[in-house]
């Protein structure tokens, strides 16, 4: 398994939630949070991330992310692998996420 973080902004005077998430370069791609209870940390999978009106979401290590699994092929540093996001309004949005190994990771 892989993750991948990113920030996500809703411009638009509607909220609206992140719903799905799809990349042919994997079987498949979970939203997931990380929880903390005392001194352990675990992930959970969630099926939505809200994005009220003129806000921002960080996926970020700690926090929610992706978790991309099942890599059809390796997942090689310096490359890129396209990626959709599907909200509930219906609108999508495609990226070009580069591959960096976790050592170089900001």
């Amino acid at each position: 398994m892989s993750v991948a973080y990113a920030d996500i902004k809703n411009s638009s005077d509607e909220d609206d939630a992140l719903i799905r998430v799809s990349s042919d370069a994997v079987r498949a791609i979970e939203i997931h949070e990380t929880v903390t209870s005392g001194n352990s940390g675990s992930m959970v999978e969630v099926e939505r991330v809200d994005l009220p009106a003129g806000s921002s979401v960080s996926l970020k290590p700690g926090g929610l992310h992706l978790m991309l699994i099942g890599p059809r092929d390796d997942l090689v540093a310096g490359t890129s692998i396209d990626v959709r996001f599907v909200f509930e309004s219906g609108s999508e949005m495609d990226m070009r996420v580069p591959v960096i190994d976790r050592a170089d990771r900001p």
